[in-house]
């Protein structure tokens, strides 16, 4: 019976941190990070959008539903529109080829596998960060713009000594719920190369995620499984509370 329970102690650990299986899971660690790139890209694009559309322009609200939808598309539909247009014969390689750019294989290709799910996330994710930001920048109270603008700042000042220190809160909240969903990946990777478990080109796309649920799934070691998911709810942890730590020093920094 492939269920039946066996006592081995701590050799599931052992073999994921420093025996037979630790490679392939430190690469999944690694491959997990990069892909954690999406991360500061969408924070970043999706403060500026922020900014821009929490004033009071003609069409405002259109994009602002416009940025949110790709949050509201589900996994499976993405992937299929990112694969058609990062495919070999798909739009981004028409449109470069008008540039003499010769077509290529985005989803082949590690490198650039990689940037086709961190340009993924980044268009899912860009939606959902924006309304966070956008709730932020509208309860800033304006009595600190005026007081501001009193005194002479121009845009730039404004941003950078009132508005980013006081979106701090909501920046760390995003940094940190970000940095856990990174660390669970797994859908986006997985169904964008489920024809070899998500691996991807050379096991580029390998996130921990789909390391843990292929030891559980293909090879049948639930124990495996069940200590990767150990070993990653650590490292949250672990992340987790030195950005708590880092907080709370700047936050007695400020005060």
């Amino acid at each position: 019976n492939i269920w039946q329970a066996e006592w081995i102690g701590f050799e599931n650990y052992y073999n994921i941190l420093f025996g037979v299986y630790s490679g392939e899971f430190y690469k999944s660690i690694l491959n997990t990070l990069i892909l954690m790139i999406q991360l500061p890209v969408s924070m970043f694009l999706s403060l500026v959008l922020a900014v821009a559309l929490n004033r009071r322009l003609v069409g405002a609200g259109f994009f602002r539903v416009v940025y949110y939808i790709p949050s509201l598309v589900t996994s499976v539909v993405v992937v299929l529109i990112f694969q058609n247009l990062f495919d070999t014969n798909g739009v981004i390689n028409s449109f470069l080829s008008l540039f003499g750019v010769e077509k290529t294989s985005w989803l082949s290709v590690p490198g650039r596998a990689s940037v086709v799910i961190i340009a993924l996330s980044v268009w899912k994710n860009i939606g959902g960060t924006l309304l966070m930001y956008m709730a932020g920048l509208q309860g800033i109270e304006g009595e600190y713009y005026e007081a501001a603008r009193l005194d002479g700042a121009g845009g730039a000042v404004i941003f950078w000594k009132i508005t980013l220190p006081l979106l701090q809160p909501m920046t760390f909240y995003l940094l940190i719920t970000g940095i856990i969903g990174g660390f669970q990946a797994f859908n986006e990777p997985f169904l964008m190369y489920q024809y070899n478990y998500g691996f991807g080109p050379e096991s580029s796309t390998e996130t921990v995620m789909v390391f843990m649920y292929y030891q559980y799934s293909n090879n049948s070691m639930m124990g495996l499984a069940s200590a990767i998911s150990w070993v990653l709810a650590a490292i949250i942890f672990v992340i987790t509370a030195i950005q708590f730590a880092y907080n709370r020093h700047k936050d007695k920094e400020v005060n």
